[in-house]
């Protein structure tokens, strides 16, 4: 089982460990949903009449919002602005017409990426509440672990009680009416203008929910979980995008940061070294969970007090912000809440810059400052968020005393090292020494599993054709020596060739690779500048997304007949597709499953209640009787009937079936004996619609359907 890790009783049989050998990016094939197409050619008709609107009515826009003594961010909610009554000619016929040919399009697949049993085998999976599955925090392995092992391990993170307090509520109400009043003085004195205070009150919201990556590099067998809250749309979070924002322009100042693997490598490609030199790599234990509150904003407000562009009033509002994310630090977990005493949650927006900050004010005193002792024996010093990489010049008795001096208690620093004169593993990076220059190679870690997208998997052709090019071109950027990445690339190639990708399109990637000049890999993209933005098409790839693309290209001449628009829409249409959902959004959730408790607290099950009295009971035939679920005859599913139900409850879709087969799907917002008894009615006067039509034309009994 490549990848996969069981730590739970069930035994996984063959078809299982087959669909999670594809990966938890498996998307499996996605039908054409004309539905959802319709909105999305809704939103895009939108575009087009707001792009249409503004060239009619152009609007002088306000440029200066950062000109002023108080630093605004772009933060505003989306517009719902929409010129319903300014709608060109072309864009009516366009979308009639897309419209018109969608609907044409048949439901029909052949083409599965799945079989049958693959299919029976996830859903087996999706259902067995006695486990939890969840990629490996390291190396995209999976990892099986039983409901009761991942909820001891989750209860062990929080029985910390330095770290995690349990509340005895949900503590919403007060936490939205105190963040209310801080935005409302926010916005009194200024610091937030209307968009930014519109954005970041939040009118509904959702509640944080922990949940845990398990460890597995650390122990296979019973490994510790990294905790994570998954807090989108929670009551902080857009608070938290506002500091974030004021505050990543300040990171990027900081002497050590680290933007990411080009930037180590720009740092090593012009670093000569000695004989006696040191590489060295440190790791910060648990930073996110160990900053003590009032240090973090003591160390936040040092370090933004040096931005000359903010003024002190919103100083005080940000750093106000800041500890008002980190007091209402609150998740859930299972059905208690609990709130973290110190350190910031990962999965908070300001999280990363927060800890940037953190660690610049430690590194001020005991890296450059007045508690540093051995400056002059740093060659070099870098670090990203909390991984640390330098070059040590001296002795390594003077390294260990150097690095036993910056473990800090009082800051909560505790670094990890490791160091050696001939290699070191720093990012996904090996560093190693070659004469007096520094060479790297891509590092493999021991669990790295070959968990790359399959061929098969349902996504744009044209992003799976990019994905072992993207994986080849990052290889060779970080392997100084060709025949280091010949070496690598080989492993690579032979990972791509196990997932379904032809060996001679991978070759040719390579060769190209070899031929180009590495030193072209190691510049950042220049930004592009701001042309004239074409409207895109954007909708979920499916398996009929080719032809919609022939539908859009054969329709596209009339909108480019619009003499406005022209410069807008481009030669051909602009589609950019959606991601379909894959394995993980099917077998991995961060909320618990819900227990399977189809008992209300009155003691009733989910199901259809008749009542047996009611004209449409009696016009049906149909009993006093109870009905929990519905057996689908060709596809011999059984779909539960979710929630209670009977023949007064409204707001429902329905399902009336033949003997024959034969399916009628109708909603109601009316009481459903309503509705029923409207049907029968109907039938009764020989009504010319689809039902009585077909019921007449058959000759069956109304009360034989279902």
């Amino acid at each position: 089982m490549n990848g996969i890790f069981n730590l739970s009783h069930r035994v996984l049989s063959d078809t299982e460990v087959k669909v999670l050998n594809k990966g938890l990016k498996f998307a499996p094939t996605n039908n054409l949903d004309k539905f959802n197409v319709y909105i999305d050619l809704q939103r895009f008709k939108r575009k087009l009449s707001l792009k249409f609107f503004f060239l009619k009515n152009p609007i002088e826009r306000d440029i200066r919002q950062n000109l002023g003594p108080t630093l605004h961010t772009p933060l505003k909610n989306p517009s719902k602005f929409y010129t319903r009554h300014v709608v060109s000619n072309e864009i009516k016929v366009f979308k009639n017409l897309i419209m018109n040919d969608i609907e044409k399009m048949s439901l029909k697949n052949k083409n599965y990426n799945l079989t049958k049993e693959e299919k029976i085998a996830i859903r087996s999976l999706q259902k067995d509440s006695s486990i939890t599955i969840k990629p490996a925090n390291k190396g995209d392995g999976i990892v099986i672990l039983s409901k009761e092992m991942y909820d001891a391990e989750v209860l062990r993170t929080l029985g910390d009680e330095t770290t995690y307090e349990k509340l005895k509520s949900d503590p919403i109400k007060d936490i939205k009416e105190r963040i209310n009043i801080l935005l409302q003085e926010g916005l009194d004195k200024e610091i937030l203008n209307q968009q930014e205070y519109n954005n970041i009150k939040m009118e509904y919201t959702k509640t944080p929910h922990m949940y845990i990556l398990p460890k597995i590099h650390k122990y296979p067998t019973n490994p510790p979980g990294r905790p994570i809250v998954a807090g989108i749309d929670s009551i902080t979070s857009h608070l938290s995008k506002y500091v974030d924002l004021i505050l990543q322009p300040i990171v990027c100042k900081i002497p050590s940061h680290l933007k990411d693997t080009l930037d180590v490598l720009t740092l090593l490609k012009d670093l000569r070294l000695e004989n006696s030199d040191i590489l060295v790599t440190c790791d910060v234990n648990a930073l996110y969970s160990s900053i003590p509150h009032q240090m973090g904003l003591k160390v936040v407000e040092k370090e933004i007090s040096k931005v000359d562009s903010i003024n002190p009033e919103q100083l005080s509002f940000i750093l106000n912000s800041i500890n008002f994310i980190l007091k209402n630090n609150y998740f859930k977990f299972e059905e208690d809440f609990f709130i973290q005493l110190k350190g910031t949650k990962m999965g908070t927006k300001f999280a990363l810059s927060y800890a940037n900050l953190y660690m610049a004010g430690w590194e001020s005193q005991f890296v450059y400052g007045s508690r540093s002792w051995a400056l002059g024996n740093l060659l070099s010093y870098k670090r990203y968020i909390d991984d640390i990489f330098f070059v040590w010049r001296g002795s390594e008795e003077n390294l260990q005393a150097f690095l036993t001096s910056l473990d800090s208690p009082e800051w909560g620093i505790k670094l990890d090292s490791k160091w050696s004169r001939e290699c070191v593993n720093f990012l996904d990076l090996k560093i190693y020494r070659e004469g007096d220059n520094i060479k790297t190679k891509t590092f493999f870690k021991e669990v790295d599993m070959n968990t790359f997208i399959e061929k098969t998997s349902c996504h744009n052709p044209i992003w799976l054709k990019g994905v072992p090019k993207g994986q080849f071109i990052q290889l060779r950027r970080n392997c100084t020596d060709t025949e280091v990445f010949k070496q690598q690339a080989d492993t690579l190639k032979r990972y791509f060739i196990e997932k379904g990708y032809g060996e001679n399109d991978l070759d040719h990637i390579v060769n190209e690779l070899i031929k180009d000049d590495r030193e072209t890999l190691l510049k950042y993209k220049p930004k592009k500048g701001k042309e004239i933005e074409e409207v895109r098409f954007i909708c979920d790839y499916n398996n009929k997304a080719t032809q919609i693309k022939r539908i859009f290209k054969k329709h596209w001449h009339v909108l480019r007949n619009d003499k406005d628009l022209k410069n807008y829409v481009g030669k051909n249409p602009n589609i950019v597709f959606r991601g379909a959902r894959n394995l993980k959004s099917c077998l991995v959730h961060n909320k618990p499953k819900k227990r399977d408790t189809k008992e209300s607290p009155f003691g009733l099950k989910q199901g259809f209640y008749n009542c047996g009295q009611c004209l449409a009971c009696r016009s049906t035939c149909n009993k006093k009787g109870f009905k929990g679920s519905y057996h689908n005859k060709k596809s011999k599913d059984e779909i539960s009937i979710k929630g209670i139900l009977n023949c007064f409850s409204k707001n429902i879709i329905y399902l009336l079936e033949c003997p024959c087969g034969m399916q009628y799907i109708g909603r109601t917002k009316r009481a459903f004996n309503v509705r029923l008894s409207e049907h029968i009615r109907n039938i009764k006067k020989d009504l010319k619609n689809t039902l009585c039509h077909y019921i007449l034309r058959t000759n069956i009994i109304v009360h034989q359907w279902v």
